[in-house]
């Protein structure tokens, strides 16, 4: 079932080459809306490493005055500090691309689950609560094995798209 107001947004295609989500959404404009009371930092996985503070950013971000998605990002401060007011008006994923380039980033993962949304969540994205959602959950750590990107990207589950590439072999690209 696809509601109308989903058919007036565009999608977003989620696949195996990070770059490809940051350009999706390099001219996206986020807004601040108020932390969930949570406030408990996403626990860095076994073999890598704590940046030693990390900047918060949540944010509701809207295609066509509709909500598309919402990003729960912690940043370690220290790339946050190279570019605050980037960081502030730009969605961090891209920037981050953008400022770190892809050989700065020596570990990426991404899982992508089909949950439901919280009456919080459903609230911020203009969905009845326990609406389905996806949400992307990205680590990114440095050459040091620092995880320098903690950020979680919840978008209504109507407008993803999962897209895998591979060549003649079998093997993606």
């Amino acid at each position: 079932y696809v509601s109308a107001a989903a058919l007036q947004l565009h999608s977003v295609a989620l696949g195996s080459d990070l770059s490809s989500i940051a350009s999706q959404l390099k001219n996206a404009v986020p807004e601040k809306v108020a932390v969930p009371s949570d406030g408990a930092r996403p626990a860095v996985p076994a073999g890598l490493k704590a940046a030693r503070k990390y900047q918060r950013l949540y944010r509701l971000t809207r295609r066509g005055g509709q909500p598309f998605m919402v990003t729960d990002v912690w940043l370690d401060a220290a790339m946050y500090r190279r570019s605050p007011q980037r960081f502030e008006k730009e969605v961090a994923l891209a920037v981050l691309m953008e400022l770190a380039g892809t050989r700065a980033i020596r570990r990426v993962r991404q899982t992508l689950t089909v949950d439901v949304a919280g009456p919080e969540l459903a609230d911020l994205l203009g969905r009845a609560a326990h609406s389905a959602v996806a949400e992307l959950q990205v680590l990114l750590a440095d050459r040091r094995d620092t995880a320098v990107y903690l950020g979680t990207l919840t978008f209504p589950a109507e407008l993803v798209r999962v897209e895998f590439d591979g060549d003649d072999r079998g093997r993606a690209r």
